[in-house]
């Protein structure tokens, strides 16, 4: 099993508002390998220099993703493109605090979409996103 280093994945952002829930596990697998060979699966809260560039690098996993993970994928998606805005709210603090409310209150299901994607991808891909 391929183990990604174990700083180098905070949270596995797939992104897929649209994914389609007829992609296949072999294009879905390709499309994680390249992701982690690219290092696009990583994303750092103390970097946001880079969020909206990992929501669009990432469209492209959610194109392929299969229908057994697409309701995850979409709540992932939706974590960093708040994540995203939340950045660039920048001094709106208004913006700011309820774009960070709705992040907490998403937590468990973030969580929970998470914990899925990477049990598929390791069981489905062979491919250990927790660096362990």
């Amino acid at each position: 099993m391929r183990t990604v280093p174990a700083g180098a994945v905070a949270m596995l952002l797939v992104v897929g508002a649209c994914s389609d829930p007829g992609g296949s596990r072999a294009q879905f697998c390709e499309q994680v390998e390249v992701g982690v060979a690219e290092n696009i699966t990583v994303f750092s809260p103390d970097d946001p220099t880079d969020a909206d560039e990992v929501v669009r690098e990432l469209d492209a996993l959610a194109e392929v993703a299969p229908g057994e993970i697409d309701a995850d994928i979409d709540v992932l998606r939706d974590a960093v493109a708040r994540i995203a805005e939340i950045f660039a709210a920048g001094t709106d603090s208004d913006a700011v605090a309820r774009l960070q409310r709705e992040q907490t209150d998403a937590e468990p299901d973030i969580t929970a979409a998470q914990d899925a994607v990477v049990t598929y991808v390791a069981g489905e891909c062979d491919i250990d996103l927790t660096g362990g």
